[in-house]
């Protein structure tokens, strides 16, 4: 984002408006009721919707590409029929998510002065109910299901038998690295009870449930087991402060066998944390979200690392927002 103008700076403070635009219309399932041409007027009347509001609503998102108009009614654009109509390739879920985090980020002035003081009904309505838990773990499976297979192929796990994805959400790098390393012996899947409702599910649905763990636990209370060869750590320190990301990692060195490996994958911000964009701006989104959390550089990580003990770490970019450190365990 290069900000050079007056007019620079309108567009950047009215970005909102396109975004609240796209994010109702998905939030109202618009794109799927879409599949075939509408008249406005029937459309409102399924919707439960004002007529003319819809209507300029459904013209504004026709100006921004993603519906088409004709004199016959509104139909999808060939973007908003491919990943935001229900099918195979629905991607909807992770804007309902972050449509679902408006409210936090409204937010994020008090946060400034006051620090983050999240009531119980603001955390129940922003993180925990059930409904948008499964939203926003379907949506992780939104945005990881290309990234998966192209951060895997990058790695060298020959060495490995036993894997754990900590804080793997929906399975989709779980089911990345068994089609990766078909000679795996057992891969664990860790994480909350709920969670691995949405991943049983989508497991099932790739005929990988068989091969796969799937451990209930808090890592936060619970400890991971033992017996690892190595540890996946997907977007999950993001979400914790700096305490405890050494919490997480050092349950992680207990659970390792003697030389096993740990490999933290995160949007890692530079040394001096003011770049790149999409991870700082990410931090702010972890400021607003969590207690404690924020987005790390790769240094403060391997340090992390080095100081509970692993050894040989390293970095690597894996994609054009996402990073690695890695390190092994002593044998």
């Amino acid at each position: 984002m290069k900000l050079e103008t007056f007019q620079d700076l309108l567009r950047m403070a009215g970005g909102f408006q396109p975004a609240k635009i796209f994010l109702v219309a998905n939030d109202l399932d618009l794109f799927t009721l879409l599949g075939g041409e509408r008249d406005a007027e029937d459309l409102a009347a399924q919707l439960g919707v004002q007529p003319r509001a819809l209507g300029i609503l459904l013209d504004a998102l026709t100006a921004m590409g993603l519906l088409q108009k004709s004199a016959a009614g509104y139909r999808n654009a060939e973007l908003a029929q491919t990943w935001l109509s229900a099918g195979p390739g629905y991607r909807g879920h992770i804007f309902k998510h972050l449509h679902h985090c408006w409210q936090a980020w409204n937010g994020l002035e008090r946060i400034l002065r006051e620090g983050n003081l999240v009531t119980p009904m603001e955390k129940e309505i922003l993180v925990d109910s059930e409904r948008w838990n499964h939203i926003f773990i379907n949506g992780m499976d939104d945005v990881t299901r290309e990234l998966a297979p192209q951060v895997v192929a990058q790695l060298d796990l020959a060495d490995v038998d036993v894997l754990m994805d900590l804080g793997g959400g929906p399975g989709t790098y779980v089911a990345a690295f068994l089609a990766r390393f078909p000679h795996l012996r057992e891969v664990r899947l860790f994480d909350l009870p709920e969670t691995l409702e949405v991943a049983r599910e989508k497991l099932a649905a790739r005929g990988l449930l068989e091969r796969v763990n799937l451990i209930p636990g808090d890592f936060l209370r619970n400890e991971l087991g033992e017996g690892l060869d190595a540890v996946w750590v997907s977007q999950v320190l993001h979400s914790q402060s700096k305490e405890g990301c050494r919490l997480v990692l050092e349950k992680v060195w207990r659970a390792l066998n003697p030389g096993g490996r740990v490999l933290v994958h995160e949007f890692f911000l530079g040394e001096d944390r003011a770049a790149p964009l999409r991870p700082a701006i990410f931090s702010v989104h972890m400021l607003v979200m969590t207690e404690g959390g924020r987005a790390y550089s790769h240094a403060e990580i391997a340090r992390l690392l080095e100081q509970i003990g692993f050894e040989a770490v390293e970095t690597l970019a894996v994609s054009e927002d996402t990073g690695l450190v890695m390190g092994r365990k002593p044998r």
